[in-house]
């Protein structure tokens, strides 16, 4: 069986005005008011400057680009992440005459370097990534389903459902004794084989034909999006941007708002909303349970159900968690604060979580440190859980350099590994490596060492995917079209 090839040449696209001039000038100019004319009312505006374009890109992810970059994507999650979730905390979060920055526990000025400096990072990977990154899903290319793929996913199923009857499902992913970055065998088969399978089915289930096949994947595609419920609010969210995306790429055909997808767009965005509930109420049933499972968290959702009071808990303590929770560029800011004024890392940060993402059969006894730890040692600080990120990462290690390269580097890497998968593999290990790519790449709360865990379980899960493919008793694929992808 010989590795598929694209079987048109790739052509550089033209970057776009609004990618290389536009959107970084108007970031740019934000960002430099923020950092010369700090104040409550300065953050307000830089953050909703920011979250503006930011929606702007996700619109064009979602509905408009024929092509995908992921220095594109990257950006996106920074400036929804930071600037909009600062811009959300700041609208919503009663303050009672008090600055955002005080309430956080910053000068006013600190914060608003802060969401300045991850405004310019947004504007850096917008400009070097239209100029230099190739994308990983060009205009020509399409996506389509074959048998392949779809047994592929089936294959995932079948990962999936045995582990359920375990009952090692937890709020959050899988219940492990590795506490490694990345976990053991079971994280990888079922947190990066999980959001691909569901992802795909959904796809296959647009795409297909009326008939039982049909039928059969949207029965599919309603079991695995409950499961992916217990994995996360963001995992939910991003789940469905990038279906959006690849169904389109796909040949669904959103802009014909047919009834069928009117349906569609309304049962998604109620399932959307009910999770986001049913998330938060399973959340605070595990307060009551030292080292709860699912099941027991169920029990007690269920009493509160029977007691009618599930809607009220799950309604009051969303909104509260709404109101800080996106607040995530407090702990960046101080760290770039910290950075101005005292020595950096200098690679240390980078060195270790690059250490913590090789397997430990590689790296035995690795020491157990996370990036709270080293900033807390470096600056001489006492930091519990935070929101970490890549830029996190790089202003700890080189401060204001670090948070403008860190990014370009990983996400640049994460780029050439995709398309390598395109060029050189098959077009299942392809796709996979793609979505996996951009669920990475689309988070904000996403630390270096996670981005490397990442690159290195596509590599694992592309593996196995050539050796199913190659099952002497199962032929799993079928050839495409001249200029589509599979």
């Amino acid at each position: 069986m010989s590795a598929w090839r694209p079987e048109h040449s790739y052509v550089r696209a033209a970057p776009k005005p609004r990618y290389v001039l536009y959107f970084p000038l108007i970031l740019s100019a934000a960002a430099v008011l923020m950092w010369l004319l700090p104040s409550d009312g300065m953050l307000g505006f830089g953050s909703f400057v920011g979250a503006g374009i930011g929606f702007i890109i996700l619109w064009d992810f979602l509905f408009r680009d024929n092509l995908m970059r992921l220095t594109r994507i990257s950006a996106m999650g920074f400036l929804l992440g930071y600037s909009g979730g600062t811009l959300n905390t700041w609208l919503t979060l009663p303050r009672a005459g008090y600055s955002l920055a005080s309430r956080a526990g910053l000068l006013r000025g600190e914060l608003c370097r802060g969401v300045a400096a991850t405004i310019l990072a947004s504007a850096c990977l917008l400009i070097v990534g239209e100029l230099f990154e190739s994308p990983i899903l060009d205009v020509a290319d399409r996506l389509v389903v074959t048998p392949g793929l779809r047994r592929v996913a089936l294959f995932g199923l079948l990962v999936i459902l045995p582990v359920l009857a375990t009952g090692k499902l937890q709020q959050g992913g899988i219940e492990t004794s590795s506490s490694g970055a990345g976990g053991g065998v079971v994280v990888v088969l079922f947190g990066f084989l999980v959001t691909p399978t569901v992802i795909l089915s959904t796809i296959v289930f647009l795409t297909k034909d009326k008939g039982k096949a049909r039928l059969f994947w949207g029965a599919v595609t309603v079991i695995l999006w409950l499961l992916q419920l217990d994995l996360g609010r963001r995992d939910l969210v991003y789940s469905a941007l990038i279906t959006v995306a690849l169904a389109r790429h796909a040949g669904y055909q959103w802009s014909k708002l047919s009834f069928r997808q009117i349906l569609v767009i309304g049962l998604g965005m109620s399932f959307l909303f009910l999770g986001f509930l049913t998330y938060q109420l399973v959340r605070v049933a595990s307060y009551g349970h030292k080292n709860s499972n699912l099941v027991q968290q169920l029990s007690t959702v269920g009493t509160w159900v029977e007691e009618g009071r599930a809607w009220k808990i799950a309604t009051t303590s969303t909104q509260k968690n709404l109101q800080g929770r996106t607040f995530v560029v407090a702990w960046f800011s101080d760290l770039l604060e910290l950075s101005s004024t005292m020595p950096t890392a200098h690679g240390r940060d980078f060195l270790i979580q690059t250490e913590e993402a090789i397997p430990s059969a590689f790296i035995p006894n690795k020491p157990k440190i996370q990036e709270e730890g080293i900033a807390s040692e470096q600056f001489d600080r006492n930091y519990s859980d935070q929101a970490n990120s890549l830029l996190t990462a790089g202003v700890i290690d080189f401060g204001l350099a670090g948070v403008v390269v860190y990014p370009l580097v990983l996400v640049f890497c994460m780029s050439v590994l995709v398309r390598w998968l395109r060029n050189f593999m098959d077009r299942e290990m392809y796709i996979y490596g793609l979505i996996i790519a951009l669920m990475f790449t689309i988070a904000t709360e996403i630390d270096l060492g996670g981005f490397e865990v990442g690159m290195r379980n596509v590599i694992i899960i592309s593996i196995g995917i050539y050796l199913l493919l190659r099952l002497p008793s199962v032929r799993l694929r079928a050839e495409a079209r001249q200029g589509e992808l599979s």
